[in-house]
């Protein structure tokens, strides 16, 4: 933050300011990084307005930043009742789309309150869940999508991402009937699937 009233300031993974925010969060792909409002306001204060109208980015090498954007933290959910998808462990280049028709057992599976959980990699960070069957038409639900829904609160660091039932429905319908047989994922870069689960959320 160049322009803070506080002075100067780096904050972030690897800081050298003192401030105890290279905690900040980094994912195991090196390629996710979250830095929190109280981590910026340990070194340039509480009042945003004194943190100066321009942000930047630096690294300790060559580096390029892809995307920046804010949002409120959710936590992943505890699930029970898990329902493994056999078999989804898939890959593709960007945006491109691989899968598999969904049993009955998964069908059964996704019901209110339920939450489909996926274990990937992505060179971006981003995973969606396609329905390329959907009556209501190919749909794109999760992380980053980009059909309005604002379904892109789903939670995932990463490595992992949550989906929930109500964030299909909100753009599939609530009748699972509809959704089509088949479960796809996609990413905006290479991406690697490696399980796909469903389980009611705990209390």
């Amino acid at each position: 933050m160049p322009d803070a009233e506080a002075g100067w300031m780096r904050v972030g993974v690897g800081n050298y300011d003192g401030s105890g925010s290279d905690s900040a969060y980094y994912n195991g792909s090196a390629n996710i990084a979250q830095i929190t409002y109280e981590q910026i306001a340990a070194v340039c204060g509480d009042d945003v307005s004194t943190w100066g109208a321009r942000m930047q980015c630096e690294a300790s090498g060559a580096w390029e930043v892809y995307s920046v954007k804010v949002g409120t933290a959710a936590e992943m959910k505890a699930v029970k009742g898990l329902v493994n998808f056999e078999g989804f462990a898939t890959s593709g280049d960007g945006w491109s789309q691989d899968g598999f028709d969904m049993t009955e057992e998964i069908l059964a599976a996704l019901v209110p309150g339920s939450v489909v959980t996926i274990t990937y990699s992505s060179e971006n960070g981003d995973i969606w869940i396609v329905m390329p069957d959907a009556e209501a038409g190919w749909m794109r639900v999760g992380v980053g999508n980009m059909d309005g829904s604002g379904s892109d609160s789903g939670v995932y660091d990463g490595t992992t991402c949550q989906i929930t039932y109500e964030q299909i429905a909100a753009v599939c319908g609530d009748d699972v009937s509809t959704w089509g047989a088949r479960m796809q994922c996609e990413s905006s870069g290479a991406w690697e699937v490696y399980s796909v689960s469903i389980g009611t959320a705990a209390e």
